[in-house]
């Protein structure tokens, strides 16, 4: 199993963290680092399999970096997360962030 480190990007309110593969030798983008912790398809989607399929191909493998729920558990814990915060909602993510620096 390879070591994995968090890279700490320039100040964004929303940042997006990505994970440097040791033995690979360069950033491993492909999958979500939330995907273990996250419930949302066990809870949301788990009398819809094939729905759940291709929103885990676009945001947990492909582009986690605009999923609602990253950026939630990334900036305030996966504890903050709604947990019927879908992916996409990504206006109400910002604003939970927002609300929480107030």
């Amino acid at each position: 199993m390879s070591s994995i480190w968090w890279l700490d990007q320039s100040y964004d309110p929303f940042p997006s963290v990505f994970a440097l593969d040791a033995t690979q030798g360069g950033i491993n983008l492909s999958s979500c680092l939330m995907v273990g912790a996250c419930t949302f398809f066990d809870d949301q989607m788990s009398d819809m399999p094939g729905m759940a399929k291709l929103i885990q191909t676009q945001y947990c493998q492909n582009d986690f970096g605009n999923c609602a729920r990253f950026i939630v558990s990334s900036a305030l814990g996966m504890g903050s997360v709604p947990g019927t915060l879908f992916p996409g909602h990504l206006d109400k993510a910002r604003h939970i962030v927002a609300d929480s620096a107030e």
